[in-house]
Order: structure tokens, then C-alpha cells, then sequence
């Protein structure tokens, strides 16, 4: 005789489980499980559409995705895992190449852990941040040169040590330069070269 109390608690286990397939499925970001031994075990089918690799194909090369990140951050993404491993929570922010070779950026939030001995497997979240991130180094680019031109400009405005002599200026190097190339380097001024009625004198006496 089936016991109607199992029978419910069945269903109510087998219908949460079919929605959080559903979630999971359907979800913008990229639900993983990775073995730090075996590799990927489970990917969720957004992988493809952000990156082009299907999940049978990541499951079947289980180190696919691992050897797609970029080489600088490999050994950040090895720190993190084993600092997750020790109860701290932590997400991560790197570059993988998609199956045409764009580079992707990836902000990687570990949410959960199992560990076997040796073994640590990581159920985690990779959103796709590439327009964000892209658009921060480009602000981050520009920021750089207004602040260069800034200081150039400052440094024209300063004290400038020039010879009573010759009349070259002292670079922030030791090095003396022609006041026209250093102010040529540091200012968008263009130098246009004439001669002046004393020195034409001076120079050319039989010009009048």
C-alpha cells in the first residue's frame, strides 16, 4: 500500500526540483559546478550563447573552460579557489576567449562548496561584464592622459630652470634642452622659425 505522505513529499521534492531546473536554465548568468581535480561537471546552456562552447562539449574536455582564461589571471582564479576552500566567500573578475576568439570579461561569484579529501568541487555564478569593464578602461584611459596633460601643463607654469647663457632649460632628467623642444614636449605648441630686425642686422649687415 503507497503511504499518501510519501507520496506528497515526492512530488513536492520532484516539482521544486523541475523549477529549479527551470531557474537555473533560463537564468543570464552562468551556472557552473568545477571539480579543482576533474574539471567542469555541469554548465548551464547560457555558456553558448555567451561564449559559444556548448555544455556536452565542456563536460566531454572538462578543462576547456579553465584553459580559455586568460594566462595573467589563472593564478589569481588558483588563490581564490583555495582561499573559498577555507570558508571565505569570494568573486572574481577575468578574461576568457569565446569560441571565435573575442576575449570576454567574467565577474565569477562562488556560492557554494563540496569538499571530497582532496577534492574541491565549486557551484558558482559567471556574469558577462564585458560592456561595463570595457567601458571602465576606456574612462580609465582617458582619465590617465587628462591627468598627463594636466601635469604637463603645470610644469610650464611652474619654475623653469633655463641657462642665463645659452638659454636651454633643465628637464626634471638633468638634460638640457633647446627651449623650443621643451616646450614643444611639453605643451601642444608648434614652433614656426623667423629672425628679428636686430639680430637680421646683426646676421646679414648688407641686407637691408
Amino acid at each position: 500500500m503507497v503511504d499518501l505522505d510519501d507520496y506528497d513529499i515526492y512530488h513536492d521534492r520532484a516539482l521544486a526540483a523541475e523549477r529549479y531546473k527551470r531557474l537555473v536554465e533560463n537564468s543570464l548568468d552562468i551556472v557552473y559546478i568545477f571539480s579543482n581535480k576533474r574539471g567542469g561537471l555541469y554548465w548551464s546552456p547560457r555558456v553558448k550563447e555567451v561564449l559559444g562552447y556548448e555544455p556536452a562539449d565542456l563536460k566531454k574536455n572538462s578543462f576547456l573552460w579553465y584553459d580559455s582564461i586568460h594566462p595573467d589571471f589563472k593564478e589569481n582564479i588558483d588563490s581564490s579557489i583555495n582561499q573559498f576552500s577555507k570558508g571565505r566567500g569570494h568573486s572574481i573578475e577575468y578574461k576568457i576567449i569565446d569560441t571565435s576568439g573575442k576575449w570576454h570579461w567574467l565577474l565569477d561569484r562562488f556560492i557554494g562548496k563540496v569538499e571530497k579529501g582532496d577534492e574541491i568541487i565549486i557551484e558558482g555564478l559567471a556574469t558577462d561584464i564585458t560592456v561595463r569593464k570595457n567601458l571602465e578602461i576606456e574612462l580609465e584611459e582617458k582619465n590617465a592622459k587628462l591627468e598627463k596633460a594636466m601635469a604637463e601643463v603645470k610644469t610650464l607654469r611652474g619654475i623653469i630652470p633655463i641657462c642665463s647663457n645659452c638659454k636651454k632649460i633643465r628637464t626634471d632628467k638633468g638634460a638640457w634642452d633647446e627651449v623650443e623642444l621643451y616646450i614643444s614636449r611639453h605643451s601642444d605648441a608648434l614652433f614656426s622659425h623667423s629672425i628679428c630686425p636686430k639680430c637680421k642686422k646683426l646676421l646679414y649687415p648688407d641686407f637691408d
